[in-house]
């Protein structure tokens, strides 16, 4: 999916906290649906999550996340004991262009380990090609 099309999927997801119930069903099945039937990634602005805590907040590098979101990956499956992969099943996930460690996948979920960041903001990808 090119990043335009990635940007105007977190702006909407982003909105949704702003909208009355009926805007976001109607954004719900007029923009993600549809997106998401596609077998587009959609990871919504507040789908980055403490691990522990699954509360939405600020991250920190060797942190533990949770990317919550849909067609995330094609199957569930865990990175063999002991390792870390920055590629598991097709599935990549990056922050500010820095590759994640990941520990498992899911279609709805991601589970990750936050690389070394500078700066206050990220912007998290993830590709999807398993």
């Amino acid at each position: 999916m090119a990043r335009c099309a990635l940007r105007k999927l977190a702006v909407l997801a982003g909105l949704l906290s702003d909208c009355s119930g009926e805007q976001i069903y109607q954004i719900l099945n007029r923009v993600l649906a549809p997106a998401a039937q596609r077998g587009e990634v959609i990871l919504p602005v507040s789908g980055v999550v403490n691990t522990s805590t699954r509360l939405p907040g600020p991250v920190a590098a060797g942190g533990w996340v949770s990317l919550v979101g849909m067609n995330l990956a094609k199957a569930t499956q865990a990175a063999p004991p002991g390792e870390l992969p920055a590629e598991l099943a097709g599935v990549k996930v990056t922050f500010n262009g820095k590759a994640a460690r990941i520990r498992q996948i899911a279609p709805d979920q991601v589970d990750v380990v936050v690389p070394d960041l500078s700066g206050t903001s990220a912007v998290v990808q993830v590709e999807n090609n398993g």
